[in-house]
């Protein structure tokens, strides 16, 4: 089963690349997405120092799970084959999230959950495990718990991850576990170290990103205090020895590592911790024909830096997607320049399309 929904969902990702490149062409969005990102609540139980969404307060006008179903079950119709990433804050310290992730499994889509860990305890790793979602991505900073633990402000965190990935090496589980690791001045060093480490554990998915301008959820409009400029986390003195372990990380990729931060990206960090200001401009932004997120109080947007494209509560998906908004900003983002280092701007080649397919199925690459 787990095969044939993945050969579904490569065959609709190929349909809709090439509806997506004809769309570009001539102005028109014609495919659903790609993939659909939930943020079913902007609360978050960590106490990250990098970042600010810890300090959110409960908005009223969040989302209840029955709402969130309901999105689940109108995209089924016209979207599926489709990705359906969930995140927040923290998505499983949302009111009956587990009955949502239920929800999603049930009706075929491929379900990813982005997670701190901390309510991985004994119980909830039981729990979460018995619903089998396809993939769980823990973000994890280090293979040191001291380092790790530190930057989440939790103690014993670290830990906790480990032993729920144990458990779920040890059980009847198809769920494959990712770690995304943020790169700052306290782990550059030992990069190449946790990707072997991280594999060692059976971890599919290795990947690296940039601490960058956060965007608050209690203020989306806004940059978090922690942009690169003043953060001192960011601040790295040893860019030779960071542009070392990006150039090991990449051969290991080469390799079959399952590291998978794409090989530009992994050039461009380089670039990014040397001087922001120094990446190249992107032109020809297509992510507003890849992916929409619905943020908890029910807004869409196509892309972060712009604003809200209408409201689940007042349109469908379908609709907002195919809006006359959602095209003008599509338009708009096929001629932006911002220097970006964010996921949703990655360009994967076919050979790297090729790995993390093979990596789903959770066997090597050819």
């Amino acid at each position: 089963m787990k095969i044939i929904k993945l050969i579904k969902h490569a065959f609709a990702n190929l349909y809709k690349e090439l509806a997506i490149k004809i769309g570009a062409m001539v102005n028109c969005c014609f495919n659903p997405p790609q993939d659909i990102t939930l943020r079913v609540t902007h609360i978050c139980n960590s106490r990250c120092i990098t970042c600010d969404y810890w300090k959110n307060t409960a908005d009223p006008q969040e989302l209840l799970a029955e709402e969130w179903i309901k999105i689940l079950s109108d995209a089924k119709k016209w979207v599926q084959p489709c990705h359906i990433i969930f995140t927040g804050g923290e998505p499983f310290v949302k009111k009956d999230f587990c009955e949502i992730l239920k929800y999603a499994k049930e009706q075929g889509f491929y379900t990813t959950v982005n997670s701190n860990g901390i309510l991985f305890d004994k119980a909830g790793r039981e729990k979460i495990f018995a619903l089998n979602p396809d993939f769980i991505v823990f973000s994890l900073n280090s293979k040191d718990p001291k380092v790790h633990d530190h930057y989440k402000g939790v103690e014993n965190l670290h830990q906790r991850i480990i032993d729920a990935i144990k458990y779920k090496n040890n059980i009847k589980c198809d769920t494959l576990i990712g770690f995304m690791s943020l790169i700052t001045k306290d782990n550059y060093r030992d990069l190449m170290a946790f990707a072997e480490w991280a594999a060692a554990l059976g971890v599919k998915s290795i990947d690296f990103g940039a601490i960058r301008e956060e965007l608050n959820a209690n203020n989306p409009e806004g940059n978090s205090p922690h942009a690169i400029g003043t953060n001192p986390f960011w601040k790295i003195d040893g860019l030779s020895e960071l542009e070392k372990q990006l150039d090991l990380l990449a051969a290991a990729k080469k390799s079959g590592l399952p590291i998978t931060t794409p090989f530009h990206d992994l050039k461009m960090l380089k670039l990014y911790y040397k001087n922001p200001q120094a990446l190249p401009k992107r032109k020809g932004c297509k992510t507003g024909f890849r992916k929409a997120v619905i943020f908890p109080n029910g807004e869409v947007k196509l892309c972060y830096y712009y604003p809200s494209i209408g409201n689940i509560k007042n349109a469908s998906l379908r609709d907002i997607w195919f809006s006359k908004e959602a095209q003008r900003q599509r338009m708009e983002m096929l001629k932006c320049d911002k220097r970006c280092v964010v996921v949703c701007l990655r360009e994967y080649s076919f050979r790297e399309k090729v790995a993390i397919f093979f990596n789903r199925l959770g066997i090597p690459h050819p």
